[in-house]
């Protein structure tokens, strides 16, 4: 346990450089605690060889890794420098996340068998270009939570790359990935500083399925015509959009799931020029602005299977009883929502497959307020005053 500790403290020490004197203190505690646990462990797993040594403060390479080991396992240590790499012939998955490595490993003949390469949350700037054209195989890489400002343009003329993660950088534009990702099928580009993405940023990309393009500044929704007749997933969240426009929307042919909470959007997008209407099935819009619904922003959308609307400005709801067909979920929790006569369609579609989510209740009128619209009779849903009680 106390070892545990010291590593955590010199890991910290490194990450935030600390005072020297007392980074050399622990240095001193975590040598003396880790003497006699720096060995790792040779397994054989599904018929895999494997060598296992998480988080007990390796600094280098360990010397009793099987040369037939075909995946190393050295997360959470203390490895600041791979300057060279035995030759594993059989290795094809190197996992080395949460190290303290400055610099990229060199992992000279090995890196043309990799398949798997996980060296995120270091301190690494700066990528090699000639390291990843030697990969000649990599299909999942994953970069994120380093300091890289820049992605070099690789010229890897098989294109194994299926899936590219680099969240938590400094990039400020989208890497070009037109000959090294052209099979890249998911890329996980948030909490970077990229501010402007244009249509031709993804080009090259027709197999593109997921991507991220959370925690940037955008400000305004992504061009993303080259990769719309493939893309199923799509994260902008935290981005700082105000409005999707439906224009914007009519490339993306076979998106399954938009993901947009914590932007500052104010009505829901509109659907109708685009032909995900009729592919979309998960739509997350909460923690926005939005204080209007337009039921004509989603029509045609008979396979949405989520609607979720939390903690936004709504305080009353369009007739959507069109979406129930299937089984549905709507979440209007933390809403400032008026439960009159308007809201009846809510209890008539309960039973038709909707779900309401548990947490969405009223604020008004003053008999309704804090209580669950779930837990409300329809014959309470009711308007004091007659008058227009078309919604706008």
């Amino acid at each position: 346990m106390v070892a545990t500790v010291c590593h955590k403290m010199y890991k910290t020490t490194r990450r935030n450089r600390v005072a020297p004197a007392f980074m050399w203190t622990v240095i001193i505690l975590g040598t003396i605690f880790y003497k006699e646990g720096q060995c790792g462990v040779n397994q054989l797993v599904n018929g895999r060889k494997l060598y296992i040594g998480n988080g007990e403060g390796h600094t280098s390479l360990p010397a009793d890794i099987d040369p037939g080991v075909e995946t190393i396992y050295l997360r959470d240590n203390l490895i600041e420098t791979l300057t060279s790499f035995p030759d594993f012939v059989n290795l094809t998955q190197i996992y080395l996340a949460d190290n303290i490595l400055e610099r990229f490993p060199n992992f000279g003949a090995v890196s043309r068998g990799l398949e798997t390469l996980d060296v995120s949350n270091n301190h690494m700037q700066h990528i090699p270009q000639s390291l990843l054209e030697s990969m000649e195989n990599i299909k999942y890489l994953t970069l994120s939570g380093n300091f890289f400002f820049t992605f070099p343009e690789v010229k890897n003329p098989t294109g194994s790359l299926i899936a590219l993660f680099l969240a938590k950088n400094y990039l400020n534009a989208i890497p070009r990935l037109s000959t090294f990702g052209r099979n890249l099928e998911k890329l996980i580009l948030a909490n970077n500083s990229i501010h402007h993405v244009t249509s031709g940023d993804f080009s090259g990309l027709d197999r593109l399925r997921i991507l991220d393009l959370s925690g940037n500044g955008l400000k305004c929704f992504p061009d993303l015509r080259h990769v719309g007749k493939t893309l199923n997933v799509l994260k902008v969240e935290r981005c700082g959009l105000s409005r999707i426009y439906g224009f914007e929307l009519k490339h993306l042919d076979v998106l399954k799931m938009l993901s947009t909470p914590h932007n500052i959007l104010v009505e829901v997008p509109d659907f109708r020029q685009s032909p995900a209407r009729f592919t979309l099935q998960y739509l997350y819009l909460q923690n926005n602005r939005i204080s209007r619904v337009r039921s004509l922003h989603l029509m045609d959308m008979g396979s949405l299977l989520t609607l979720n609307l939390a903690n936004n400005w709504i305080q009353q709801m369009p007739n959507l009883c069109h979406l129930s067909r299937l089984t549905f979920t709507l979440d209007l929790s933390l809403n400032p929502l008026r439960c009159d006569c308007r809201a009846r369609w809510l209890k008539e579609c309960h039973g038709q497959g909707m779900f309401l989510w548990f947490g969405s209740k009223c604020a008004g009128p003053p008999p309704l307020a804090g209580v669950s619209l779930n837990g409300i009779d329809k014959a309470d849903l009711v308007c004091s005053k007659p008058g227009n009680l078309k919604f706008k």
